[in-house]
């Protein structure tokens, strides 16, 4: 890279040498370095950083969009996670703008062919939201009304992912996944929250409840590659855009759920 060029930083940088980055689980890293907040014109990166997290952008890509890079990287980590294969039901918790770019996520991995093919059947990947954040402005994509006939209904969906961060709504998660199904547990509670747990369910059914925590230096580069082919166009989840003096009036915003997604414009 030169001076001048377009880039986006990803949040953190992992050390790549503890025991997780060597197991690539970088997300997990020992020494996990974050750089958190950028409410400025200009920004001092770390060294590590730089190295590891700072992806080019092509000048065809509008910043509005590339700001979208950090999050779509998080939930492209809990679809990886998830291992979402196609004609399978999907289920997100969550109408937030995480909960959206969750089902965009999951139609990049599968374009992309890395946790799925097209059934024999034609069947599709399916989802739906069945929990919302309280006073969301907006309802989820219109794709996302989309059912997937390879599972009976009652029979409960074969993955959940729950992007809501309530506890009440992980055990929601939880009793509406199958039998042998996924749980993706992507929104984080608050510290020291518990939830209770059918360990009938667990052990005789083979549920799988997995945590997805953050982004790689991987997603973040594949969630850049969606952003500028195309594959993915998030620009409708802006529900607002203000100016660089007035990130207390969005945040308050955000707080009340009376906005999606705030753009700070210089």
């Amino acid at each position: 890279m030169r001076e001048g060029d377009r880039v986006v930083a990803a949040s953190s940088a992992p050390c790549g040498a503890c025991p997780p980055c060597r197991a690539e689980r970088p997300n997990l890293c020992d020494d996990l370095l974050f750089v958190n907040g950028a409410y400025g014109e200009f920004i001092a990166l770390p060294p590590r950083l730089v190295s590891r997290n700072v992806v080019p952008l092509a000048a065809s890509l509008p910043a509005e969009r590339a700001a979208f890079a950090e999050p779509l990287a998080c939930a492209l980590l809990a679809i990886e996670r998830a291992r979402v294969e196609a004609g399978q039901t999907v289920v997100v918790f969550g109408q937030g703008p995480l909960g959206c770019l969750l089902g965009d996520a999951r139609d990049v991995a599968r374009g992309a062919g890395r946790h799925g093919r097209q059934n024999r059947d034609g069947g599709s990947i399916g989802s739906s939201t069945w929990a919302s954040r309280a006073g969301s402005t907006r309802r989820p994509p219109a794709t996302w009304s989309r059912t997937s006939a390879a599972s009976p209904p009652g029979a409960g969906a074969e993955v959940v992912i729950e992007a809501t961060g309530r506890p009440e709504v992980w055990e929601q998660a939880v009793d509406a996944v199958g039998r042998g199904g996924t749980v993706v547990f992507f929104g984080g509670c608050a510290p020291g929250t518990s939830i209770r747990l059918d360990t009938r369910r667990a052990h005789y059914e083979e549920l799988a409840l997995l945590g997805a925590f953050h982004h790689t230096p991987g997603t973040i580069r594949r969630a850049v590659e969606a952003l500028q082919s195309g594959a993915l166009v998030p620009d409708s989840l802006i529900t607002h855009r203000m100016r660089l003096d007035e990130v207390g009036r969005a945040l308050d915003l955000m707080a009340r759920g009376e906005a999606l997604k705030v753009l700070i414009e210089p």
